[in-house]
């Protein structure tokens, strides 16, 4: 129901009835009657009307009141959704100020992990101090890895860990143990560097390389980048064998080898001057280079390098510091004190073994070997002028004496002692004893072995020769001969000394420094083999005498026979192959060649066996039968030269006497 404006109401009667007047009261009456009788529905319509306006009001506020609570209500969500709202707001603003604060936090600790400098450094390895305000309050800590950068070139750059920060402004200092350097920049000089966090460096791969061949055509070598010159300039990790050096100054080792072996060529473009250190032997001695002139270096290990020189105009290298014009040699144990500082050679020889000896009666069979010799072993040491060093000579084997008696005697040998060489900031060079001869009853005898030897890898070690076997068949006798020292690359083995057949006999000869003993093998007759020689070996007889001269050439290239040439300090006494006596007796012939030959007595006075040349062994030695007095054997050549086995049967019930000598002394010779 609409709303209406309400009816006018009636006005009452006027003027209202008066009782004094008279004369209008009647008409005023009426007037106020018929307004009395219009008056009720008058005032029943506006009642009518203010009812209807009111329940329309009353609707109409009854409505409002319902659409309000509505809107309460509706409000009420409104907010919860708000303060919801509200909440996620603040929850992603709070995460934003964290976000924030940790970009912040981020930025601040990566500044401080990143400096500068304007300290001028030559690019390279070992330790490099930084300095300036670039570095101050900066989170570096010790063992930490960075690496520093040349602002302008980022080729140019240095990989190492922090030993020492310090944190005062302008004063502040980092200093880097550099172990990692682009080879190309290597020597360059920077001062404007960034420095920032790295990583180590990894593990080292594993090695490439291809195995051993023919090749089926040119192998063309590679030119690496040029390397600037260095006290110990990089070589290795260009990729290229040919190497060109820059710039003047004074190299005195290389970085680490990639192997032994490893070879490079270098050119010299300026002055360069090859000093000689611990680790670098320059042949000819410290050495000047200068432009177009060639340098071939040899990594003999990883930190042991050899170099030579090619001059370009042709010229042979003058021998300077490291050539040798010096000799001095131990036959016994001493100190040596150096006199300059540089490159010597040092060569040792341990002693040689004894041999083993018998002596038995008619009837029986014997055998002896000879011993081995002494290891040896040869090298280069840098000394230090007035550092005294040891000297150690071993002593050969112990020879002894079988007295006569009325059953068979018999003893095996001595084994040699080691020789050394020993001192302050050198790898010792050790040299053992040959092994002991030995003797047998009535079966075979393998022989002994020489000494082996102890050093560096770049030295020359060569084991000491063997002494040969000796093998019985029946009332045998067999003396075999001694082993030779090494000094060529080879320690050769003495003669075996064979017996096939009862009845026999056989005496081999020593080895010689160039060649074996020979070999004696007696089937149908006494059969004595000659020594080695001291340029080849013996020649290997069966049932016969060897003469003189089967040895070939001695120590010099001399035929066999020829006088022995003395060298400063007796070391080249050795001569050709070993002569033998014939089996009638006599003395034996003074040892012709590097080793003497097998000896065999059967009548006569007892002969004292021969000395054989240095280094060189000695031959078996036999008395069998009539032979008076007591033999002494064959001795070995001076400086580890092994003895062969003594060997002595009587035509009695009774034994003689004899003698095995005493093994070789070793020795020590140096060169400077």
């Amino acid at each position: 129901m609409a709303r209406t404006a309400p009816p006018t109401p009636l006005a009452p009667p006027t003027p209202p009835i008066q009782r004094g007047d008279r004369a209008t009261f009647s008409d005023r009456v009426d007037q106020t009657i018929t307004y009395l009788t219009a008056a009720p529905a008058d005032i029943y319509g506006i009642a009518t009307n203010a009812y209807n306006n009111a329940v329309d009001a009353f609707t109409s506020a009854d409505n409002a009141a319902t659409s309000a609570t509505s809107a309460a209500t509706s409000a009420g969500q409104s907010n919860g959704y708000a303060q919801t709202s509200m909440t996620y707001r603040n929850e992603a603003q709070t995460f934003r100020n964290e976000a924030e604060a940790f970009a912040q936090s981020t930025q601040n600790y990566a500044g401080a992990l990143t400096a500068t400098s304007t300290t001028s450094l030559v690019i390279g390895v070992g330790s490099k101090t930084f300095t300036g305000a670039g570095l101050a309050t900066k989170q570096f800590a010790v063992g930490q890895t960075l690496k520093a950068v040349n602002q302008t070139n980022s080729t140019q750059w240095m990989v190492g860990t922090v030993t020492a920060y310090t944190s005062n402004g302008a004063s502040s200092s980092l200093t880097l143990n550099v172990t990692d350097v682009n080879a190309a920049a290597n020597g360059n000089t920077v001062a404007n560097w960034s420095i920032v966090l790295s990583g180590e460096k990894g593990a080292q791969g594993a090695a490439g390389g291809i195995t051993g061949g023919s090749a089926t055509g040119a192998i063309n070598l590679r030119r690496a980048n040029d390397v600037p010159v260095s006290a110990t300039p990089d070589i290795w990790s260009g990729a290229g064998n040919t190497v060109v050096i820059t710039g003047d100054g004074t190299i005195s080792s290389f970085t680490d080898a990639p192997q032994a072996g490893a070879q490079r060529t270098l050119l010299i473009e300026s002055t360069v001057t090859f000093q000689e250190s611990g680790t670098l032997a320059a042949y000819g001695g410290t050495q000047t280079m200068r432009t177009g002139d060639l340098v071939d270096v040899l990594a003999l290990g990883a930190q042991n390098f050899r170099v030579t020189f090619r001059k370009r105009d042709g010229t042979p290298v003058q021998f300077n510091q490291g050539a040798f014009h010096n000799l001095r040699v131990f036959e016994a144990s001493g100190v040596f004190t150096a006199t300059k500082t540089g490159w010597h050679k040092i060569t040792v020889v341990g002693g040689s073994g004894s041999a083993g000896g018998v002596s038995t009666t008619a009837g029986n069979s014997a055998a002896a070997t000879g011993a081995g010799a002494g290891g040896f072993i040869s090298g280069m040491r840098y000394l230090t002028a007035g550092v005294s060093y040891a000297v150690t000579v071993g002593a050969g084997g112990a020879g002894f004496t079988l007295a006569a008696n009325t059953t068979q005697v018999n003893q095996n040998g001595n084994d040699g002692s080691a020789s050394s060489f020993s001192g302050a900031g050198i790898t010792t060079m050790t040299a053992n004893g040959g092994t002991k001869g030995l003797y047998a009853q009535g079966s075979n005898t393998a022989g002994s072995p020489g000494g082996t030897a102890t050093g560096l890898s770049s030295d020359l070690i060569v084991a000491g020769g063997a002494s040969g076997a000796a093998q019985l068949q029946g009332s045998c006798l067999a003396a075999s001969g001694g082993g030779a020292v090494g000094i060529r690359g080879v320690g050769y083995q003495g003669g075996d000394a064979i017996t096939t057949a009862t009845g026999m006999v056989a005496a081999a000869g020593g080895a010689g420094v160039g060649g074996r003993g020979g070999i004696a093998t007696a089937s149908t007759t006494t059969t004595l083999s000659a020594g080695g020689g001291a340029g080849t070996a013996a020649t290997n007889v069966t049932n016969k005498t060897a003469v003189a001269g089967e040895a070939g050439a001695n120590y010099r290239g001399q035929p066999n026979g020829a006088a022995a040439a003395a060298m400063p300090h007796d070391l080249d006494s050795a001569t050709g192959g070993g002569a033998v006596p014939t089996t009638s007796g006599g003395s034996p012939t003074a040892p012709a060649g590097g080793a003497t030959g097998g000896h065999v007595q059967t009548s006569g006075v007892a002969t004292s066996g021969a000395l054989a040349g240095a280094f060189a062994g000695a031959g078996g030695y036999i008395m069998d039968g009539a032979v008076s007095g007591a033999p002494t054997g064959h001795t070995g050549g001076a400086f580890g030269g092994a003895g062969g086995g003594v060997v002595a049967r009587t035509s009695s019930g009774s034994t003689r006497a004899i003698t095995v000598p005493a093994g070789a002394a070793g020795g020590v010779w140096i060169e400077w």
